[in-house]
């Protein structure tokens, strides 16, 4: 009798055990299979220009939502809504070009992420070719074709590469005059009318002319001389060279010496300086036509002539190898680009096969004859390199 009870005690417990196991022996055929979750991008890279915004979409497979990343606030905005979003990213001011990446997850399974790329550019419609050392640097400027106030980037072009020019302390358009053989710029910032000298890192804000009603700096030697002009308090522009904390001020003889209504209209403005501290530039005759010249380390002037019929004759340019260049305008043409050969006295134009009735204007040369400059095609300003013989 013990052992029937203790029979009837185990025979339901491993009949109980025996459906248990032959249950999970299934091996889960009768449950549904979990649906794989997955998440990437429609499209992985993308272009968009500096202040406008892109739309970011986002494919899903499974049951599952996206997660979206919060940007810094120097990265731009970000605007969800479900699979997609508006992205709206910030170009610094000390860059031409900046990529950023997107990444989002799956909320059903945060291992799953995908990354996008997100390229913002400046859109530089006009490029502005101002100067060019003896290691070929060349300064300029991009011109984006808007009327706000950051519609100009500085630059600095070596090869392909580009650098922008930008105090991160000021605000607006800045500009570039004038570089040397150590890579020092010359500049200025056009809302601020600041300019400045940066060598390095660091930019160095330029004095004005003691009692001058405005000082415009235009060039620089490899010693730190600087070129430049300023408007006395009568309205009369006058040419200067600043050595360390001293002016030297140029005025050519046959300048006019009234005062005038506008600085443009009388004096005389130094443009460019080279090495040997000769000074290039030009001045307003009495016939309020522009005549170009070059001072030469002697002290002497050579006047710059262009053709019979050239009207006005700027220099803007020049080099240690007796070259100097400018733009000059005739009578019933577009302004053209010249070099002068201050040896010889021969003054030779320079056209642009794509230059439109606005012409070519030259502003740097190095020793080597490598020109800078810009052409106009009829819309947009183009920067262009040459070499002459």
């Amino acid at each position: 009798m013990k052992y029937g009870k203790k029979a009837n005690v185990f025979i339901p417990v491993a009949a109980a055990l025996l459906l248990l196991l032959s249950a999970c022996g299934d091996g889960g055929r009768n449950q549904q299979p979990t649906a794989t979750v997955e998440i990437s991008f429609v499209q992985q890279t993308y272009r968009v220009e500096a202040g406008k915004s892109v739309t970011l979409n986002v494919s899903v497979q499974g049951d599952t939502g996206v997660e979206w990343p919060s940007p810094p606030s120097a990265e731009g905005s970000l605007t969800p809504n479900g699979d997609r979003a508006l992205y709206t990213p910030v170009l610094p001011r000390t860059e031409i070009e900046k990529t950023y990446e997107i990444t989002v997850t799956a909320s059903a399974d945060r291992t799953k992420s995908a990354t996008a790329r997100v390229t913002v550019y400046f859109p530089a419609e006009h490029v502005f070719y101002y100067g060019i050392n003896n290691s070929g640097r060349v300064i300029g400027e991009f011109h984006n074709g808007s009327e706000n106030i950051d519609n100009v980037r500085a630059f600095v072009k070596e090869g392909d590469d580009y650098t922008v020019i930008d105090n991160p302390g000021s605000a607006g358009n800045t500009n570039v005059r004038g570089i040397n053989d150590q890579g020092h710029v010359l500049g200025y910032y056009e809302n601020e009318n600041r300019y400045f000298l940066k060598t390095g890192g660091g930019y160095e804000e330029l004095e004005d002319y003691p009692g001058a009603r405005g000082t415009e700096y235009t060039g620089i030697n490899n010693s730190g001389q600087l070129s430049g002009y300023f408007t006395n308090s009568g309205g009369y522009t006058r040419g200067f060279i600043k050595t360390g904390g001293s002016f030297e001020i140029i005025s050519h003889p046959d300048a006019v010496s009234a005062a005038c209504n506008y600085y443009w209209q009388c004096g005389t403005f130094i443009t460019a300086i080279n090495n040997s501290g000769a000074a290039a530039g030009y001045f307003v005759d009495s016939g309020g036509v522009y005549r170009g010249f070059v001072k030469d380390g002697g002290g002497a002037y050579i006047l710059v002539d262009g053709d019979d019929d050239a009207a006005s004759v700027l220099v803007t340019g020049i080099n240690d190898s007796g070259q100097a260049v400018g733009y000059f305008y005739d009578a019933d043409s577009p302004a053209r680009g010249f070099v002068f050969f201050m040896d010889t006295g021969s003054f030779d134009s320079i056209d642009h096969p794509g230059a439109s009735d606005n012409g070519v204007r030259v502003f740097g040369i190095n020793d080597s004859g490598q020109i800078a400059g810009w052409f106009d095609d009829g819309g947009k300003a183009r920067g262009f390199l040459m070499q002459i013989d």
